[in-house]
């Protein structure tokens, strides 16, 4: 005698059907599952490839946007009870483009008074970069106040020459631009040093 089985129950309580996330951004995914017989397993798939096998309450997943393509995508989930009953639920959610992704790279000293500043161009954000270059100032966290330095980007490396330098320390920040704006890599600072003094004649 088999006991009459229900099919388990269960929704994406998030992302909800028709969400607009920019790429680069994060995507809590939890689905709420429910069945009087309790839940074995619960499959979700992106785009109909399987991305996740959750067996424990709470049935959640950070999705990653950096790497999807811009426009729609879908989410499945596969339900399944104790006695191997299915459910499935789906959501569809759409990527934009967002704000391009930057790292500063550690300014190198090139004489006694110039240094190279430069920075690369982790991803675009899906968008067109319009702009990359380099802030600079002798005082930290100046951003608004930074002299700005713009760039030609080369296989996502940019760089600029820094000259007639002060003995003193520096900041630099690389930052890129799209259509959606602007955003920066990690103030880094260096230090020009005073050169060595002459040795005494003998």
């Amino acid at each position: 005698c088999v006991p009459w089985n229900v099919a388990p129950d269960g929704k994406f309580v998030t992302p909800e059907n028709g969400s607009v996330y920019q790429r680069g951004e994060t995507i809590d995914i939890y689905i709420k599952a429910t069945d009087d017989r309790g839940i074995d397993e619960v499959r979700l798939y992106l785009n109909g490839i399987g991305i996740a096998s959750m067996t424990e309450f709470p049935y959640s997943y950070t999705l990653e946007t950096i790497d999807l393509e811009i426009g729609d995508h879908s989410l499945k989930a596969e339900i399944f009870d104790n006695l191997g009953k299915e459910t499935e639920k789906d959501v569809g959610f759409s990527i934009t483009s967002g704000l391009p992704i930057v790292e500063t790279l550690q300014p190198v000293l090139i004489s006694e008074n110039a240094a190279m500043a430069a920075g690369i161009l982790i991803d675009d954000g899906g968008g067109t970069i319009s702009r990359t270059g380099i802030l600079w100032s002798n005082v930290p966290y100046n951003v608004s106040g930074a002299q700005v330095r713009n760039t030609e980007l080369n296989d996502s490396i940019f760089s600029v020459i820094l000259s007639n330098l002060d003995y003193t320390n520096y900041y630099v920040t690389a930052f890129a631009e799209n259509e959606n704006g602007r955003s920066y890599g990690e103030e880094i600072g260096f230090n020009v040093p005073e050169p060595e003094p002459e040795p005494l004649p003998q």
